[in-house]
């Protein structure tokens, strides 16, 4: 997110460079680790072929324009070659996922406070879309997991607390969502396996929440002085969500439309319609492949096999829980958590697939299938 905001809010240029971010830490701590991963000339071909052939189909089948659709296929790219990296051996380790996640969430706060200070300041419309900080929603179920897992309290601690200043100063409901989602199952597993630790896990989880309700009274009253249309946004919809089961807002309305879109026009949807791309500036057109984005993976492939590729991860996903309940492992209890969790944001958030942060999504989804395939303990 950081790259966004440097390179198109403030540079002004007409795309975000999130690599340029990369080259510093691959030469200075990362380059003997990533030549552990195999990846060979035939693999990114046939990726490439990929995208070319949803390129084409976008361009004749559908239409959208060339911009968006080169747009997705970066992220596209990026969550195949990820995803065969990691199927295979590597000496990428839950550590290394871990100290990524946690970057990612100092970068997620930071973007979120530097587009607050820019509310503050007047310098952007306080609309509900300018105000909205999407970050990578997958590295909050790493993060919890390495951190739960591996009894590092401190580490929890503080990540909590920028995950709630996070949720507060990015006025993404949806992460919301994620993090509850993530953290009951979490606790689920853990206690499933190590029922001792169930007292421990509680009296903290009772702390974090005690702290963060003590906390809110304050925190609601100074977002409602800076901004109300951030207040609005983080919690006034969420207080209707809880009270009346909906917020009353057009955009969820929008979302159960876009559902019930989807089932009346899947005919539409049976056979592979292209490359997606991002909505373009002025134009909620595509919009649905963000708010539902398992339209956008229908639009791609076609729902048979998108249904097909549904069924292969739910198998996955059993493989990873059968062998967390006999070996009580982290890289079992990761995939466990982060498929449940790509499976819930199918329904409500779509970056996770159409944005740069769609490399982590390869990653998880390459790591989950090559767990499933070993009987030993993978790190």
């Amino acid at each position: 997110m950081l790259s966004t905001l440097i390179f198109i809010n403030f540079l002004h240029l007409p795309l975000a460079l999130p690599e340029l971010f990369f080259f510093p830490f691959y030469f200075l701590f990362l380059r003997k680790k990533l030549h552990s991963l195999k990846l060979h000339i035939k693999d990114v071909l046939i990726t490439l072929l990929i995208i070319i052939v949803l390129l084409l189909l976008g361009t004749f089948v559908g239409s959208l324009t060339l911009r968006s659709m080169l747009s997705c296929s970066r992220s596209w790219l990026y969550l195949i070659l990820a995803y065969i990296a990691f199927r295979r051996p590597n000496s990428i380790t839950n550590a290394d996922l871990f100290w990524l996640s946690f970057g990612s969430i100092w970068g997620w706060l930071l973007s979120s406070i530097i587009m607050f200070r820019s509310l503050l300041a007047g310098t952007i419309v306080t609309d509900d879309d300018t105000i909205s900080v999407y970050g990578t929603m997958l590295i909050v179920p790493v993060f919890l997991c390495f951190t739960l897992k591996e009894n590092k309290h401190k580490l929890l601690l503080i990540g909590m607390v920028i995950l709630i200043l996070t949720i507060i100063l990015a006025s993404i409901r949806r992460l919301i969502a994620v993090f509850v989602l993530s953290l009951f199952l979490i606790l689920f597993l853990i206690i499933r396996n190590e029922f001792k630790r169930s007292r421990l896990l509680f009296f903290e989880a009772i702390i974090i929440f005690g702290l963060f309700l003590a906390a809110l009274p304050f925190i609601r009253g100074y977002i409602y002085e800076v901004s109300p249309a951030m207040y609005f946004r983080t919690f006034e919809r969420v207080d209707n969500m809880i009270s009346e089961g909906s917020t009353g807002t057009d955009s969820d309305d929008i979302r159960s439309w876009n559902f019930k879109k989807f089932a009346e026009d899947i005919t539409d949807f049976t056979l592979p319609r292209g490359m997606i791309g991002k909505p373009q500036e002025g134009s909620r057109v595509f919009a649905p492949f963000m708010d539902f984005p398992l339209s956008a993976l229908c639009w791609l492939f076609g729902w048979p096999i998108v249904v097909l590729l549904l069924i292969r991860y739910l198998i996955v996903l059993y493989g990873n829980y059968r062998k967390y309940v006999r070996c009580n492992d982290l890289t079992s209890l990761i995939s466990c958590v982060s498929i449940v969790v790509m499976y819930s944001l199918l329904f409500i958030e779509g970056t996770f697939i159409m944005w740069d942060f769609a490399i982590f999504t390869g990653i998880l989804l390459g790591k989950s299938v090559y767990n499933t395939k070993t009987k030993s303990i993978v790190d």
